[in-house]
C-alpha cells in the first residue's frame, strides 16, 4: 500500500496540476505520478503547499487525512460535531479543498491524498477488570421511562435536530428538575431518542414501537436508546462488553476512537449533536461508563434488574399514583390516558376527558384501558368507572384509519380471517364482507407474524416498506482498533 494507490489516474492528475499548475504539452516518457514522487521526496515539499491554507482548512483537511476514502453523508454534521463550526463554512471548506485540488470527490465519498498529514493513532492500552458487581439498575432509567411517559401525555412537538423547543423545554424542566439524575442538555437526549424510536412520520404516535421498547429489559432499553442517539459509541461500549469484563481505557483514547467511529458511522438520520463531554457524562449518570481521574472504565453488567409489576391505585377524584421506579413492562400504559403532574419517588396522574380523548387518537381502546385495570387488579370507584366509560363512548365511537388493504379471493378464505379476528388472534376490520380487510399500521406486523406461524400463505403487491425499530449499523471496532 504506498500514499497514492487510493487515486485513480485523474486525480493523480489534479493533483499534479496542485503542485506543478496544468501541463499543457507532456514528453513521451512523461509520468504525473513520478513526478509527485519525486517532489514529495524533498525535506518540507507539502509545507509550502498546505501554507496557502487557512487554518480552518488545515484542520478539516488535517481529520479527512484520517482516512483514504470517507463517505460525505453527514460528514458535515459530524465535523460540526467534533470542530464545532458552522456547517456553512464546512461545506465551503471541502468546496474549496476540492477546488484546489487538495481532496477529490469521487461519487457520494471524498477521496484523500495520504500525503498532507501523517496521523499516527495512538496505542489503545486496556486493562481487564472483574465485571460489575450487582443489578443493572440506574436513577437515570427511572428518569428516562418517566420522561418518555411524559413526552407521551404532553404532546411535544420536536424541533428540526429533535429537540425540545424552550417553552416545552421549560415544562420539563420544572416536572424533572427536583428529582430527576438526568438535567439540562440531557433532556434534549431524551426528546431526540423519544422522537426517533416513537414517533412515525408526521410524529404520530408509534403504540408498537413503544411496546418493543418496554418489552425488553433495562440493559437493553439503555443500550438501546445509546445506540439511537450515539451509534457509534454504542459500536465502542458493545465491543468491549464482548469481553464480559469491565475494561479500563485512558480517557485520550477513548476520544479517539469516539471521533474515528463518528466519522465512520453511517447514519438513517442525522446525528445527533453531542459532544464528547456530553456522552460522557450522560452515560456516567446511566452507569455505563465510570471516571476514575484520566481513566474510563466501561462497565459490562452481566445482571439486570426483571421486569416486574407494581402497585397502581386510582383515587374518587381520578388521580393515578405509581412507584417512580417500576420495571413494568407495561410502563407507559397509564399515560395513554392520563396526564403526568408529578415526578417524585412515586408518579402522580391525572385522568381527564381531555386525557381519554388523546388516548382515543392515538389508538389506545375501552377495552384495552380495562384489560389494565383486570391486569394490574385494579378495582376503579364506580363514579370514576362511569365517568371513563362515557369519555371512551363520547370520542371513540367514530373513526377512520389508515392502514393496509388485505385481500380474500374467496368467501372460505375470508372466513378463515374473520375466525381470527373474532377469535382475537389479529387485529383487522372488514371492509367489504368476505372479501376485503383493513389492516392498522401499528397491528400489521402481528397479523402478518401470526399468518406466517399459522402457515398461511399470501403475497404483496407493494413492498413493506416500514420498520418496526430504528437501527443503525453497528461498526466493526476490531477495523477500526487496527487502523484499516
Amino acid at each position: 500500500m504506498t500514499l497514492l494507490d487510493n487515486l485513480n489516474q485523474e486525480e493523480i492528475q489534479h493533483l499534479y496540476e496542485l503542485f506543478f499548475g496544468p501541463i499543457l504539452v507532456k514528453h513521451q516518457n512523461f509520468s504525473y505520478l513520478d513526478n509527485i514522487i519525486t517532489l514529495l521526496s524533498k525535506p518540507n515539499s507539502i509545507k509550502t503547499y498546505l501554507d496557502k491554507l487557512n487554518t480552518q482548512e488545515k484542520r478539516v483537511l488535517e481529520y479527512l487525512s484520517r482516512f483514504r476514502i470517507i463517505s460525505e453523508t453527514f460528514l458535515k454534521e459530524k465535523l460540526n460535531i467534533i470542530l464545532d463550526m458552522p456547517l456553512f463554512l464546512i461545506e465551503k471548506i471541502i468546496s474549496v479543498l476540492i477546488a484546489k485540488n487538495f481532496i477529490f470527490r469521487r461519487g457520494d465519498s471524498l477521496v484523500i491524498p495520504q500525503i498532507f498529514y501523517m496521523i499516527d493513532p495512538p496505542d489503545i492500552a486496556e486493562e481487564q477488570m472483574p465485571a460489575a458487581e450487582g443489578e443493572y439498575f440506574p436513577k437515570a432509567m427511572t428518569d428516562v421511562h418517566n420522561m418518555i411517559n411524559y413526552f407521551i401525555c404532553q404532546g411535544f412537538s420536536f424541533s428540526n435536530q429533535l429537540f425540545l423547543y424552550k417553552k416545552d423545554f421549560q415544562l420539563t424542566e420544572q416536572m424533572f428538575d427536583n428529582y430527576a439524575v438526568l438535567s439540562g442538555n440531557e433532556y434534549n437526549f431524551v426528546s431526540y431518542f423519544f422522537a426517533n424510536a416513537f414517533l412515525s412520520d408526521g410524529q404520530r404516535l408509534n403504540l408498537y414501537q413503544l411496546k418493543t421498547f418496554f418489552a425488553m429489559n433495562i440493559l437493553d432499553r439503555a443500550m438501546y436508546m445509546l445506540e439511537i442517539i450515539s451509534p457509534n459509541m454504542y459500536s465502542i461500549i458493545r465491543h468491549y462488553n464482548q469481553t464480559g469484563k469491565n475494561v479500563k481505557i485512558s480517557r485520550e483514547c477513548l476520544f479517539y476512537l469516539w471521533e474515528q467511529t463518528l466519522l465512520l458511522q453511517e447514519f438513517d438520520y442525522a446525528p445527533l449533536r453531542v459532544t464528547f463531554d456530553e456522552i460522557i457524562k450522560f452515560l456516567v449518570n446511566m452507569e455505563i461508563i465510570e471516571q476514575d481521574g484520566d481513566q474510563c472504565i466501561i462497565k459490562c453488567w452481566t445482571a439486570f434488574a426483571p421486569t416486574r409489576k407494581s402497585e397502581l391505585k386510582i383515587s374518587t377524584n381520578f388521580n393515578l399514583f405509581m412507584n417512580a421506579s417500576a420495571l413494568r413492562s407495561d410502563q407507559y400504559v397509564p399515560v395513554l390516558f392520563a396526564d403526568m403532574k408529578n415526578y417524585n419517588s412515586i408518579v402522580e396522574c391525572e385522568i381527564t376527558e381531555n386525557s381519554v380523548r388523546r388516548g382515543v387518537i392515538n389508538g389506545y381502546t375501552y377495552e384495552s384501558f380495562c384489560k389494565f385495570l383486570k391486569d394490574n387488579e385494579v378495582v376503579l370507584p364506580q363514579n370514576v368507572d362511569s365517568t371513563i366509560s362515557q369519555w371512551f363512548e363520547k370520542h371513540g365511537s367514530y373513526y377512520y384509519t389508515t392502514g393496509t388493504v388485505f385481500f380474500c379471493n374467496t368467501k372460505a378464505k375470508a372466513k378463515i380471517i374473520q375466525n381470527l379476528i373474532d377469535n382475537g388472534y389479529v387485529k383487522a376490520y372488514e371492509l367489504k364482507k368476505d372479501e376485503v380487510y383493513i389492516i392498522p399500521e401499528e397491528d400489521k406486523d402481528d397479523f402478518f407474524r401470526f399468518l406466517d406461524k399459522s402457515g398461511i400463505n399470501y403475497f404483496s403487491k407493494e413492498p413493506n416498506i416500514r420498520k418496526a425499530i430504528k437501527r443503525n449499523k453497528v461498526l466493526d471496532m476490531e477495523s477500526v482498533l487496527s487502523g484499516e
